[in-house]
């Protein structure tokens, strides 16, 4: 592990999600009959979304150790960061996905959700998505990857890894992926990918905005209910027109050379 870090979370991840979700294939009615059916609250399905937070405080202890963990800690936290950055991971999204359903003529479920219901799916979605992968994707495999690779290229094998990361959930009915469409989900995550990493980077990689970012892209296609197709198509457009302006470095070339705990694990082989 401590040798090829990166390499060992993502084998971490897939195994711990990937072997949960096998259950639900093997043994289905023992699981449904302890746990109850498959669902965003289940609780083996929450414990396999947890997986890249739980194998990125793992893998950052076992390679830099307690130091890595706060340094972790510490970049969940929103930091120092301009304004402008807490308004476009807080209202991009919304604000686009709020135009598509208008546009479309879409139903907006959030007008006419009970206030309990409402406050029930936010606070699910912000532990099974946002608060269990980001602190992995985000917070340990991303700075990782940017000490090797040019933000660009960084962000879109972190994008790709990521989407089929979700593969099983669209194979098991009742998980939120179950019923959308797989290349159009593969195409958000890796727009979402280069979008955030734009971010990232100018937020002295603070994993906090990833977190919201990543919140709020899921509040759109749930409580607005922008259609997968259309959001997948916009977000790619903005991930191109970021990369148009700010070229292959994202404006932020010297990213790559910013975590202690990678320059650790480098001085430690």
């Amino acid at each position: 592990m401590r040798r090829y870090p990166l390499l060992s979370f993502f084998i971490l991840t897939f195994a711990i999600t990937w072997g949960l979700a096998g259950l639900f294939f093997i043994i289905p009615k023992q699981l449904a009959s302890v746990f109850g059916p498959v669902s965003s609250k289940n609780p083996v399905f929450i414990l396999a979304v947890w997986a890249p937070t739980i194998s990125g405080f793992v893998l950052a202890a076992v390679t830099a150790g307690k130091a890595g963990v706060i340094d972790l800690l510490r970049r969940l936290l929103p930091g120092r960061a301009k304004i402008q950055w807490y308004l476009f991971v807080l209202l991009a999204v919304p604000a686009a996905g709020l135009a598509i359903s208008l546009v479309t003529n879409a139903p907006i479920p959030i007008g006419t959700t009970s206030l309990p219901a409402l406050l029930s799916f936010l606070f699910i979605n912000l532990i099974t998505g946002p608060l269990g992968e980001e602190a992995g994707w985000r917070g340990f495999a991303l700075p990782r990857l940017l000490a090797r690779y040019r933000p660009v290229v960084a962000a879109s094998i972190l994008g790709l890894i990521w989407g089929l990361w979700h593969l099983p959930a669209f194979m098991i009915g009742g998980t939120p992926q179950s019923n959308l469409e797989l290349p159009f989900y593969m195409l958000t995550a890796l727009s979402s990918s280069i979008i955030i990493t734009w971010v990232f980077g100018h937020v002295n990689q603070s994993v906090f905005f990833s977190i919201v970012f990543h919140y709020v892209s899921n509040f759109t296609v749930n409580m607005i209910a922008t259609a997968l197709r259309p959001f997948s198509i916009v977000l790619t457009a903005l991930a191109i027109l970021i990369v148009a302006i700010s070229g292959w470095d994202l404006g932020v070339p010297t990213v790559r050379n910013h975590l202690s705990a990678v320059k650790r694990e480098k001085s430690d082989r």
